[in-house]
């Protein structure tokens, strides 16, 4: 069937109330960037810039074959103009701020992402880094490039597609719907095993765009909605958006189904785009339509600058600062817009400018491969000479064989059960029950074993506190593993239960009076199970920011020194609520009547905190900032020793 001819009154032609649209997707990504806590379901304004870039892209290529104006050299020529200037301007000022704020690895890390942004596959390289132990994505000052990689993976094949049915003159809509069912399919049977995979992967993200797609078919073929409906139509849309902005929170399932309903709204918004309806005034007003034009740089600015502040104010950014960057981001993409983007998006000498432009940003992106091969230009530093065990590299896959990672501490999201192996036969038993922070006892646990006798049981799990309602869509196994070992507990009867745990976890944020509150419920539902049973709860650890490598290299930096083994405790807001919860848990242990470790006590002293017993990465109390590698394990395990083994606390008021 060959292509609808449009309506005269639908043609092509500018729309205001798209540039309005822009502002409100972009304004939500940074307001939930910067102020989470207010706008948590911001995230969605990602979504709705997929749709419009779907709906414009695709009716611009449609237009271009029926006019028999089409080129694929000549479409890429146009992304090339329209996406590579800010691009570069905002990768290399990066890599200038990295060079000068960033430790090493993390610099070297920032050289692989602007390789990967530069070559438009930064969703691919942020998917391979995904895990628990990730570092903060506030670390990571182009992280926010992944939509563009998907955007512009999309626009290999698509372009490709649509000639190919415009040849065959066959049924878009058809081929459309088909497209946009199965990636939306896909996308929905990733979310439950793999989160990071529904989020990044191309194939599952595909959808939105096709919808934007299949919107311009519709306005293309039958105008745009009009009269009473296109008013209900709009404003509800608009509604809708703005109250998933509002609504929705980070901890959700998505993208998946759910991301049907702001993609679907941003896609009513282009269908009745001439509506006048109530709200449209709010779209093509000059502050929205201004903003709007200068989306794109101000996407790109706003994450570089808040990633950056966050290092510097190790993530408790004041409300001051927070409104300064991002006034300094619209200034930053105002400027880009006015003098970079918009003279070469319409200069006369086209081709000469896509190749500097490709040859350009290619070169960044070989500078990034650099800093990256460099590792963040570490043989350029003193550390070499003044501390060479700072630069060995990251014994993570060390750590992870000691906690028996993949048996008995679980770290894959489909699985909810710990092997046989991690129950011993010998009694009296001890289980050990949390999350990674309480594998790091077990080689201490382990090290105790040859000194007294006694089974060990461990079921721990990666981003699982040993807390009732532990479910997130990030570890959404938590509450199944937890209600799983507390089988165990009522069939083993062990003789000792020690909960331990970060406590306080990103995904599952709440409140230190929160944890106690669930931590006294679970101390209720282990006693109904082994009434016998010792508890003993272990405090969180003192947190090295951004890492105990970096912290001691930026000594080595100021001073030129080897550093101390001992350092001052970091005055940060997440140490000083660490210390808040060590208060309130020695408190809770105390009216419950169950034991009760401070591990901090074992490191910390007047003359500080210890970083490590030698001079190697293995002898460093910690392998990142604050799970314990084994030696300072087994310092911890000689303080339970008491706890587990004596009469020196109640037991409770069942026994």
């Amino acid at each position: 069937m060959a292509p609808s001819t449009p309506r005269p009154t639908d043609s092509l032609h500018y729309r205001r109330d798209i540039d309005g649209l822009r502002a409100i997707a972009v304004l939500s990504v940074i307001l939930f960037h910067y102020f989470p806590e207010h706008v948590p379901g911001g995230f969605i304004g990602v979504d709705v810039f997929f749709v419009i870039s779907g709906f414009l892209i695709s009716r611009l290529l449609w237009d271009a074959l029926d006019k028999g104006t089409f080129s694929l050299g000549g479409f890429y020529a146009s992304r090339v103009r329209r996406i590579f200037p800010a691009l570069a301007i905002v990768l290399l000022v990066t890599w200038i701020l990295g060079r000068i704020f960033l430790f090493w690895d993390d610099f070297g890390r920032l050289g692989l992402h602007i390789l990967a942004g530069a070559l438009f596959f930064s969703n691919f390289a942020l998917w391979e880094e995904g895990g628990y132990f990730d570092i903060a994505a506030e670390r990571k000052p182009l992280l926010h490039l992944w939509s563009l990689s998907i955007e512009e993976q999309f626009y290999l094949v698509w372009p490709l597609l649509l000639v190919l049915l415009h040849k065959l003159r066959a049924r878009f809509w058809l081929v459309g719907y088909g497209l946009l069912v199965a990636s939306l399919a896909y996308d929905a049977s990733l979310l439950p095993a793999d989160r990071a995979a529904a989020f990044y992967n191309p194939l599952g993200r595909a959808w939105e765009l096709i919808f934007g797609a299949l919107v311009g078919w519709r306005v293309r073929t039958h105008g745009t909605l009009q009269g009473r409906g296109g008013v209900l139509c709009s404003t509800a849309a608009l509604g809708t958006i703005l109250g998933c902005s509002v609504g929705l929170s980070p901890a959700i399932p998505f993208p998946g189904m759910l991301a049907l309903v702001p993609v679907a709204a941003a896609g009513l918004l282009l269908a009745s785009g001439g509506s006048e309806h109530s709200l449209r005034g709010v779209l093509v007003s000059r502050v929205a339509v201004g903003i709007g034009l200068i989306s794109y740089p101000l996407y790109l600015w706003h994450w570089p600058l808040f990633s950056f502040a966050h290092l510097t104010f190790y993530g408790d950014i004041p409300v001051a600062v927070k409104l300064a960057l991002m006034l300094a981001a619209v200034a930053l993409a105002a400027v880009t817009f006015r003098y970079v983007e918009r003279p070469i998006r319409h200069s006369p000498r086209s081709s000469r400018l896509v190749t500097a432009l490709v040859a350009l940003v290619f070169g960044i992106g070989m500078l990034g491969a650099f800093t990256a091969a460099r590792r963040g230009f570490v043989a350029s530093s003193n550390l070499p000479a003044v501390a060479p065990y700072l630069t060995e590299s990251n014994p993570l896959a060390a750590w992870l064989a000691a906690v028996r990672a993949g048996r008995c501490h679980i770290q894959e999201q489909n699985v909810v059960q710990h092997a046989e192996e991690c129950v011993e036969a010998k009694r009296p038993l001890v289980l050990l029950w949390g999350d990674s922070h309480a594998a790091a006892l077990y080689p201490g646990l382990a090290e105790l074993q040859k000194s007294v006798p006694f089974g060990l049981a461990q079921m721990t799990s990666s981003g699982c506190p040993p807390l009732p309602d532990s479910y997130s869509v990030a570890y959404s196994r938590c509450d199944e593993i937890n209600r799983r070992v507390l089988e165990e507990i009522k069939r083993l009867q062990p003789e000792v239960v020690i909960l331990a745990s970060s406590w306080r976890h990103a995904h599952l944020p709440r409140s230190n009076e929160m944890i106690t509150n669930k931590c006294a419920a679970q101390i209720d539902a282990v006693r109904e199970r082994a009434p016998k049973a010792r508890i003993v709860i272990v405090g969180p650890l003192l947190r090295w920011d951004p890492g105990i490598v970096q912290v001691l290299a930026s000594h080595v930096g100021r001073t030129g020194e080897a550093p101390p083994q001992r350092l001052p405790r970091q005055d940060t807001p997440d140490n000083r609520k660490r210390a808040e919860l060590t208060a309130i848990l020695e408190r809770l242990a105390a009216e419950k009547s169950v034991g009760f470790l401070a591990p901090d006590t074992f490191f910390c002293d007047a003359l500080g905190c210890l970083t490590r017993f030698a001079d190697t990465r293995q002898d460093f109390v910690s392998f990142d900032g604050e799970h314990l590698n084994p030696k300072a394990s087994a310092m911890v395990a000689e303080g339970l020793r008491p706890l587990l083994f004596s009469l020196s606390y109640p037991r409770g008021p069942e026994n």
